[in-house]
């Protein structure tokens, strides 16, 4: 049983629930926060280590509790904010390390075809970090230790060590 903790490689399902692109409250962490709890719940009910959110047009938004990225090649993908999502702090420097590493970031509208013929998927949380994702919904299968997700796991954990630095002499 996968705990939520893990980072990686895990196993994701689709929500049962949409989400409304035009909802105000899905910029705001602390608000109307109910919806994906019961995702979650119900995703980690059934084996899975978190649920993906689509919109109304049924584009790929986020998860329940981690903002998601693809490869294909050495190119990522991700939602654009406009689609519903919480922009997340981890979402915007992953983008940013990406953007520093030469590997061409696309922010837009995409659907589950997209993402299953993604090389790679992995999910970006502040606390948790970089999870690495091995399957969507036990059918389509990705690489967890692909290469974008290697350089930036290993980008993104520098930056860590080098923010933890400065509470050294603190």
């Amino acid at each position: 049983k996968l705990n939520n903790t893990t980072k990686g490689p895990a196993e994701l399902t689709l929500a049962p629930y949409s989400r409304h692109s035009l909802n105000p409250l899905l910029g705001y962490k602390s608000f109307n926060y109910w919806l994906n709890n019961l995702a979650y719940s119900d995703a980690v009910k059934d084996g899975y280590y978190d649920a993906i959110f689509l919109n109304e047009s049924g584009d790929v938004c986020e998860t329940s509790r981690c903002n998601i990225f693809w490869a294909r090649g050495e190119v990522l993908y991700t939602p654009e904010p406009e689609c519903g999502l919480l922009k997340g702090i981890g979402r915007d420097k992953i983008s940013d390390l990406a953007s520093k590493l030469g590997i061409k970031v696309i922010q837009g509208r995409f659907h589950t075809g997209d993402l299953e013929q993604a090389d790679e998927v992995f999910l970006t949380n502040s606390v948790r970090g970089i999870i690495s994702i091995s399957s969507l919904q036990k059918g389509h299968f990705y690489n967890p230790e692909g290469l974008v997700i290697k350089k930036l796991t290993r980008a993104y954990d520098m930056l860590i060590k080098e923010y933890l630095k400065t509470f050294e002499n603190v």
